[in-house]
């Protein structure tokens, strides 16, 4: 398992998305990105030290926050700012399902152990933390890349968003299209 994930680092990184240093393959084992692999190694390593409980508790705190709770506010922010936009099939009773979602890993997010709660290991805030530098990793990559949100459309404008309706020039669909 851990060589289907070392890959996506050097597919990343091959691609302009992560740091050069992953783009590496092994001179003689052929398509190993040699790299990437002893990065996750030494991750791995490190976190022998820890108890296991603790490290599955802290992926599925950072998983609630970005992709459970993110989705159902992703989805919701979306159906809001493109109201237009061409919907193959119906979601019964919408936004129940989104509400629930997020109300119910909401619920199990705030019962994660933290040290506000008083427990001896802090996850919620070390995993708000990670998100939160991986946020600034992200912008200063952004602005240093010129891609999204620092990024100009072909015709020089620029991605902006006004009283929480997206102007024309932030239409995301044409903008993919062009760069896939």
């Amino acid at each position: 398992m851990i060589i289907g994930y070392v890959v996506v680092p050097y597919i990343a990184a091959r691609d302009g998305f992560f740091l050069k240093w992953f783009h590496h393959l092994h001179p003689t084992k052929s398509g190993l990105p040699d790299h990437s692999l002893l990065c996750f190694a030494v991750v791995t390593s490190a976190c022998c030290f820890l108890e296991l409980e603790t490290i599955i508790e802290a992926l599925m705190t950072t998983r609630i926050i970005v992709q459970f709770c993110g989705q159902a506010v992703g989805l919701v922010y979306y159906r809001y700012t493109h109201p237009d936009t061409p919907r193959p099939f119906k979601s019964p009773l919408y936004p129940l399902p989104s509400i629930i979602s997020f109300c119910g890993f909401g619920f199990v997010l705030i019962t994660t152990s933290s040290w506000i709660g008083g427990d001896r290991v802090g996850l919620l805030e070390m995993s708000i933390i990670y998100l939160a530098i991986g946020g600034v990793v992200f912008h200063i990559w952004a602005k240093t890349k010129r891609n999204w949100p620092y990024q100009e459309l072909a015709s020089g404008e620029k991605y902006t968003a006004n009283d929480g309706k997206v102007s024309r020039s932030m239409d995301v669909n044409s903008a993919t299209a062009e760069s896939l």
